[in-house]
């Protein structure tokens, strides 16, 4: 049913293979995971501790081959339809959520050897499928679809994103005529990824890589076409689900182990505060010890003209100005004026060997982006030596 989640399979006959996968995807923080080849008869479901199984496949006294289903993280059932009407090859689960209704098809595709009959008659059922969910409802079709789909972005630029892997062959041109034609993109084409974080297959005889699980989705291209930001990420985090947000946790002083966040950055200041509080001595066989480095004599040496003017050319454009407001690119452009003025002013500190305030001031400024809400702003000033 999920071979990759165990070593081996044959390991665990004593137990059901639906509690190891159970096990890790609690262990994952999947909320709901699509299967495919489970190879189970008839339609049926079973609870475990964390997650319940549902699936789809031949009848009892048929061969036991392909099979999908849903593996579905308990705390959702309130909020899911149960699969009903599915095939060996196409299972739908929908989930009513608070933003509306969400429908997931999970298919296993034929692969290229099979003929050309049974194929279409997939594609026929999965076209049905797509026509019958309403548009304004959410969904996704994921599942282990048997194609390449390659990357030629210009040929199929509503349905590809600039990231795809390969040359497409002919099932993955029978499942971009289908996207096409309801307006899906697959969106495993649209995050730039690491090559072997792309494929999921490799052949056994070329021993090359491919990308057959796929998840496709609505939207998305339209959305980033057209320049809809708001909506595309909108529809990248629905595909990918929301971001799970992690604290290391710390331990007290007694060694308890501390989960809260606002008491983490308690101890994180009570922390801070005896490290720099603690004066440290050091000894002079310790200072004795350290290796010494010839002094840099040149270093003594005042700015040139030169030298000053390379460091005002090598500004980096585009960031906050500072207490002055005057941007970098201001100072780069009036570069022929303010050349000699301000390497008088600098000349004259380094003689001086003092730093006017104005330029050791630091602003912290911390904004909060809540829309909706009046920004805070929050000042510190501290000195730069």
């Amino acid at each position: 049913m999920c071979p990759r989640c165990i070593d081996n399979a044959q390991e665990v006959d004593f137990i059901r293979k639906t509690a190891v996968i159970d096990r890790q995807l609690h262990r994952l923080n999947v909320d709901i995971a699509g299967q495919q080849e489970t190879r189970l008869p008839d339609a049926g479901f079973i609870r475990e501790d964390n997650y319940t199984f549902f699936w789809q496949g031949k009848s009892q006294d048929e061969p036991r081959l392909h099979g999908v289903g849903f593996a579905v993280k308990n705390t959702l059932l309130d909020c899911t339809v149960p699969p009903s009407g599915g095939t060996v090859r196409i299972i739908a689960l929908k989930i009513c959520s608070s933003s509306g209704t969400v429908n997931i098809l999970n298919v296993y595709t034929p692969t290229l050897s099979y003929i050309m009959e049974e194929k279409a008659l997939f594609y026929d059922l999965l076209s049905d499928r797509i026509a019958k969910v309403p548009s304004t409802e959410t969904l996704y079709i994921l599942g282990d679809f048997n194609v390449t789909v390659g990357s030629d972005k210009d040929i199929w630029p509503n349905c590809l994103g600039h990231h795809g892997v390969g040359k497409m062959n002919e099932n993955g041109q029978r499942l971009l005529e289908v996207c096409c034609f309801y307006g899906l993109c697959i969106t495993n084409t649209y995050f730039q990824l690491k090559d072997q974080h792309k494929v999921s297959w490799r052949h056994p005889r070329s021993h090359h890589w491919h990308q057959l699980d796929l998840v496709i989705a609505r939207h998305i291209q339209k959305a980033a076409d057209s320049g809809d930001a708001k909506v595309m990420y909108d529809g990248i985090k629905k595909a990918i689900g929301p971001t799970v947000r992690k604290t290391a946790p710390l331990k007290s002083r007694t060694g308890e182990v501390i989960t809260d966040e606002g008491k983490q950055m308690e101890r994180r200041v009570e922390h801070y505060l005896e490290l720099y509080a603690a004066e440290n001595e050091v000894s002079k066989d310790a200072c004795d010890a350290i290796k010494q480095i010839s002094v840099l004599e040149e270093l003594d040496a005042m700015p040139t003209m030169e030298e000053f003017c390379r460091e005002i050319d090598s500004l980096a454009n585009g960031k906050a100005p500072g207490e002055d407001g005057i941007p970098a690119e201001v100072i780069k452009y009036n570069k022929s004026v303010l050349l000699k003025h301000l390497y008088s002013l600098i000349t004259t500190s380094w003689e001086e060997g003092y730093v006017p305030m104005s330029m050791r001031n630091l602003r912290i400024v911390t904004l909060y982006k809540q829309k909706g809400t009046e920004v805070t702003v929050t000042i510190t000033e501290a000195f730069h030596y």
